[in-house]
């Protein structure tokens, strides 16, 4: 087994939000999370640490 860092980074504008979604490129395939679920849930579970950036 090998493991891949990983590195999550979040655009300033994207992080300011309540709530972020995506898609796999398709009109059924959305999915909409809040992020403090993301940024203070998920990710800390899963041992990521989020970068914000200004773009």
């Amino acid at each position: 087994m090998f493991f891949i860092d990983v590195q999550i980074v979040f655009g300033k504008d994207v992080a300011n939000q309540e709530w972020y979604g995506c898609s796999d490129g398709t009109t059924t395939g959305y999915m909409k999370v809040k992020k403090e679920q993301i940024m203070n849930g998920f990710l800390p579970y899963v041992n990521h640490v989020v970068s914000v950036v200004e773009v």
